[in-house]
């Protein structure tokens, strides 16, 4: 596990082969990140009570050759929402007048483990079918 076999007959294939995977590099960074962020968006949404599940999501970046992304709590509280508006924030970081809760820390912790093994076995997938694509 952890490995790809590429059968490679000749140096110009193998070159070929490496010119692809350099310049996919950015495609198997976005899968590894997608994934991880999928498992910790998950879990987030697991420990969230009532319609706070609602107010979890992620967002994947990308600049250049880097590769970035968050999970949890997408949507704050704004000037005139009103009684309806996103309050997840309050019940997870607290005010003066609620005890913080961190349902939302303890749940992205908790899940770390399993987020980086999701992102190496995407990362996997993807070089094996890089390399073995023409």
């Amino acid at each position: 596990m952890g490995f790809v076999d590429i059968e490679l007959t000749g140096s110009d294939d193998i070159m070929s082969r490496l010119g692809i995977l350099e310049k996919q590099s950015k495609a198997v960074a976005l899968a590894a990140v997608s994934a991880g962020l999928g498992v910790l968006t998950s879990a987030a949404k697991q420990a969230s009570p009532g319609t706070i599940r609602r107010e979890v999501g992620k967002y994947i970046r990308s600049s250049g050759d880097m590769v970035t992304g968050r999970a949890g709590l997408m949507q704050f509280p704004r000037k005139g929402d009103g009684q309806s508006g996103p309050h997840g924030v309050y019940l997870d970081q607290g005010t003066k007048y609620i005890a913080a809760r961190g349902f939302i820390g303890n749940a992205l912790r908790g899940a770390s483990g399993r987020a980086r093994s999701a992102m190496k076995r995407a990362a996997e997938r993807k070089i094996a079918k890089l390399a073995t694509s023409k």
